[in-house]
């Protein structure tokens, strides 16, 4: 009897787990992707401002080369042209938040050039952000390159 007490209530987490799943997006998560896809944008357009406003001051990404940059190693080349963006996108996002923190993770593709010479890369991302004065700022970034470009 206790035996079939466990499995009741391991199938019962399982199918909770499965609803909870394919529950639809909040508000909170529909923003934070929105936040992404803006960052995208402003990279397209090289808007200062808005890579200002969406990543924080202290902001580090670990990239592809496991290379890690802060927010002006980062940014600076694409406010003096060195580094264009001419294509980008997220897909597959998923959102998980804890409290004031969010951890946004997907798929990426960017095309462009940097220093003259083109690049066409695809890979995984993870972003933190944190709620700051009311809005979402990008704290920390990660990016893995998948092998020839496969992100599945």
């Amino acid at each position: 009897m206790l035996r079939e007490v466990g499995w009741a209530l391991i199938l019962a987490a399982c199918s909770h787990a499965q609803v909870n799943a394919a529950a639809p997006a909040t508000k909170s998560e529909e923003e934070l992707k929105a936040v992404e896809n803006e960052a995208i944008q402003a990279m397209l357009h090289a808007d200062m401002a808005t890579i200002d406003r969406i990543f924080s001051d202290n902001w580090i990404i670990i990239d592809e080369e496991a290379q890690v940059r802060d927010k002006r190693a980062e940014f600076d080349p694409y406010k003096t042209g060195e580094e264009k963006v001419i294509a980008g996108q997220y897909d597959e996002m998923k959102v998980r938040f804890f409290g004031e923190t969010a951890v946004v993770t997907g798929t990426y593709m960017f095309k462009g050039s940097f220093q003259g010479k083109p690049f066409d890369i695809k890979g995984r991302f993870t972003d933190v952000f944190v709620k700051q004065s009311g809005s979402w700022r990008c704290v920390s970034s990660h990016n893995s390159s998948s092998p020839k470009g496969k992100t599945s």
